[in-house]
């Protein structure tokens, strides 16, 4: 089996620490698989990575700034030292080792500069009218290359479906390009690919799970989700809807402090190759949450009107706390030897507006 990855998905996780690309990679030798990265794909996640790393580096000047202004001694709030140069460059090497660790990385396609204008002109998939498409076309082109030599499958896992198909085929105007169109398969996400390939070959512990259920403190588990449970669903994104059941774009909505969690339910143990241990776990919790919400946000949503009350005067900013209770689920790798958890994914989060699925 022959495993191309889009940008999107390493982009989730730069450097593929997430129990999702650790569960990946613990099992391509059992598949067996191995990884064919593009290197039109490697240019594109440094370049994310970049992009991301001076975004991020200028917000926290920006903050680091603002609480200079608030202190008697501003030196309190020296800026973050990072060599963004030294620190891009230093990215490259880490994710082209850890690639061709498990596979190998493809030089760009050869093809006509003439052929992708012919392509672009016809508008034909991954080209649009607009004449982006270039870099889909050439990965692309090397997903087909793959397909012209042996009998593996080859698996493409890309979170573009405009571009490449909704799945489990590629959109069928790329599989017009295709000899062999049922030798390829495309995924969604690498969890979906997981739960297809590699979570059936692994072993169930139904001992291990009902002995971590009866004293998770053993191997130090309700350490680590009172440690780690607020950043997790911190980084779960836009929780505007799911809280406060306000439409996407309106008010901002951040877990402030993790109250308390309980009904810890764990759902499966497996075992994977490397002898670490996968936990997919429920966990109840109470947080409480910051609601911002703005006159604009008041005006033009009713349901941040139904959230407000009523209001008896025009504002420009309105604040409040709020603690929910929500349901998450979370998938952990666990090293039990020393013990820790090596690894963890957000699966899904419930709450009083609905659900968010991350599988």
């Amino acid at each position: 089996m022959r495993i191309v990855i889009d940008t999107n998905l390493f982009c989730e996780d730069y450097f593929l620490r997430g129990a999702n690309f650790r569960l990946l990679f613990d099992g391509l030798k059992s598949l067996p698989a191995s990884l064919y990265i593009p290197e039109v794909i490697v240019d594109e996640v440094v370049n994310r990575y970049s992009e991301d790393l001076a975004e991020a580096i200028a917000k926290d000047k920006d903050h680091r700034s603002q609480v200079g202004r608030l202190l008697a001694d501003s030196t309190q709030a020296a800026s973050l030292s990072v060599n963004f140069n030294v620190e891009v460059e230093n990215y490259r090497t880490h994710l082209e080792t850890r690639l061709k660790t498990h596979g190998a990385i493809m030089a760009y396609p050869e093809i006509s500069h003439k052929r992708v204008v012919a392509r672009d002109l016809a508008r034909r998939k991954p080209s649009k009218r607009d004449g982006s498409g270039y870099r889909d076309y050439l990965i692309w082109e090397n997903v087909k290359s793959l397909l012209l030599w042996g009998t593996e499958r080859v698996i493409l896992i890309t979170n573009n479906p405009k571009d490449f198909g909704e799945g489990p085929h590629v959109d069928p105007e790329l599989q017009k390009d295709l000899t062999n169109p049922d030798h390829l398969k495309l995924f969604r996400s690498l969890r979906e690919f997981n739960e297809t390939f590699v979570l059936p070959r692994l072993t169930m512990l139904d001992g291990v799970k009902a002995a971590i259920q009866a004293d998770p403190s053993k191997i130090g588990l309700m350490n680590w989700l009172g440690e780690n449970l607020l950043d997790v669903v911190r980084d779960a994104g836009d929780l505007e809807c799911l809280i406060a059941g306000f439409p996407s774009g309106a008010g901002s909505v951040r877990p402030v402090e993790l109250v308390a969690f309980h009904d810890l339910k764990v759902n499966d143990v497996r075992e994977l190759e490397s002898g670490e241990k996968l936990l997919d776990l429920n966990v109840g919790a109470e947080i409480d949450f910051s609601i911002d919400i703005d006159w604009d946000d008041y005006l033009n949503h009713q349901e941040v009107r139904d959230w407000a009350g009523e209001a008896s005067e025009e504002f420009a900013f309105s604040f409040s706390r709020h603690v929910a209770f929500v349901i998450i689920e979370i998938e952990l790798t666990v090293d039990l030897e020393v013990p820790r958890v090596t690894s963890h994914e957000l699966l899904s989060i419930d709450g009083g507006y609905g659900s968010f699925q991350f599988k």
